[in-house]
């Protein structure tokens, strides 16, 4: 090619697939990976958010640890690098996150809402909706009397 010359030529690399693209059936496997565990909704702020949670207990290091050296032997393949499985991760659309409490929750309603047999729990939650009732109203009841007592 000569100086001040443009090259016209053709890029041979055109249509060819990377060597390292990730496989449609490694981004299922993950996919199915990340679908195993089950999703909570926000306790407090459903109406803000559009997020599905998992559980507090996982984050993305944990989460690919048990994808890497349990999900993977079992069926024997060969796992995705950390950045793939991160990206197949953020890519949910509505988009995961891991459910980080910001204030004090219920356990009985916790357990209550991510159990799959309800039925042996709904006498104790039962219970525990219909104090929470009462205790609200006394605390209604307290401060309306409160305020009536300052004047």
């Amino acid at each position: 090619m000569e100086p001040n010359r443009v090259y016209v030529g053709h890029d041979l690399r055109q249509g060819l697939i990377p060597g390292n693209k990730t496989s449609k059936a490694m981004k299922q496997f993950v996919k199915l990976h990340i679908d195993m565990f089950p999703r909570i909704e926000s306790h407090y702020c459903r109406k803000d958010s559009k997020k599905i949670y998992l559980e507090s207990d996982l984050n993305m290091a944990r989460l690919y640890k048990l994808y890497k050296e349990e999900f993977c032997p079992e069926r024997n393949i060969n796992p995705v690098f950390l950045y793939v499985y991160e990206k197949i991760f953020k890519s949910y659309d509505p988009p995961l996150a891991f459910y980080k409490p910001k204030k004090d929750q219920c356990t009985k309603c916790n357990v209550y809402k991510s159990a799959e047999d309800k039925i042996s729990l709904q006498r104790d939650y039962g219970e525990r909706k219909a104090r929470k009732k009462e205790s609200l109203e006394a605390k209604a009841y307290d401060k309306k009397e409160s305020i009536r007592g300052r004047h």
